[in-house]
């Protein structure tokens, strides 16, 4: 499974973020550390103005110096809260065994059921399937989160434990779940040769997601090998046409682009346009 994260707090499938395809970014996303430390003062150089490229340059030497204090440390306690924001730059750039490499030894030391998930979870994202049931196997699955339960059931779909998946999804009603846990759901069945439920999520997904991020969609979650059973399938391909339901709040706003609008500082909200103050 290619570019495709879980969500570190509740466990669910996002997409990685795409980077401009520069030396640096590719550098950053190998995880060459060293090559992206020299390449950082020559971009900066030539764009002195760029603020988030210096924030990004201070985030990586502190992950650094964090990796260094957290290869060093044995105490429970401060290597949960060393590897909690380890784990969360190592995933911005899909680098999922080096969060493996943290996640395993935050669970060795500290083998709580949310340590326990936070591993297994990684282990999906390298497709190391068989090692994430195991983990599974180990907890109690009916006192984890939603999410947490059902990144069991596509552990358990994807190895081929069939019933232990439909015993999971039983308990979750596609009608009563959170729109944030569709793209899992719709992973799930999608393995299990669901196509009815697959196609109805599909269309729930993209109509509750801005019309710009469909292609991204598509490209990266519906084209993943969780929907190969059912990718030549003509009801989840006629899904796959389904339009948005958002509508664009900025485009009849008198305040649009103007420092007047109510969204300029407002990190959540989706507009097709940059606003310039």
């Amino acid at each position: 499974m290619k570019n495709i994260i879980i969500a570190i707090a509740a466990f669910v499938f996002a997409f990685a973020a795409q980077a401009a395809e520069s030396p640096l970014a590719a550098a950053l996303k190998q995880g060459d550390f060293d090559t992206a430390l020299k390449l950082f003062p020559a971009e900066i150089e030539k764009r002195p103005g760029d603020a988030n490229l210096k924030k990004a340059y201070a985030a990586l030497r502190t992950t650094i110096r964090r990796q260094e204090l957290f290869d060093r440390e044995d105490d429970p306690e401060l290597l949960q809260n060393l590897g909690k924001p380890l784990r969360a730059y190592y995933y911005r750039f899909g680098l999922y065994r080096k969060a493996a490499a943290v996640d395993r030894k935050v669970y060795e030391k500290a083998p709580t059921p949310q340590n326990a998930v936070a591993y297994a979870v990684t282990l999906l994202n390298l497709d190391q399937n068989a090692d994430a049931v195991k983990i599974f196997d180990s907890l109690k699955l009916e006192e984890l989160p939603a999410g947490s339960q059902l990144c069991a059931a596509l552990a358990y779909a994807r190895s081929g434990e069939t019933k232990k998946a439909d015993t999971i999804l039983a308990g979750f009603p596609v009608e009563k779940l959170k729109p944030g846990l569709f793209p899992l759901a719709a992973r799930i069945v999608a393995v299990r040769g669901d196509v009815k439920t697959a196609a109805m999520l599909t269309r729930r997904i993209l109509e509750g997601a801005p019309a710009k991020q469909h292609a991204m969609l598509k490209k990266q979650l519906f084209a993943s090998a969780d929907f190969a059973k059912i990718a030549g399938e003509a009801e989840f391909q006629a899904a796959l046409n389904t339009a948005s339901k958002l509508s664009d709040e900025c485009a009849t706003c008198p305040n649009r682009g103007t420092g007047k609008c109510d969204h300029a500082n407002d990190p959540n909200h989706q507009c097709d346009h940059d606003h310039k103050h």
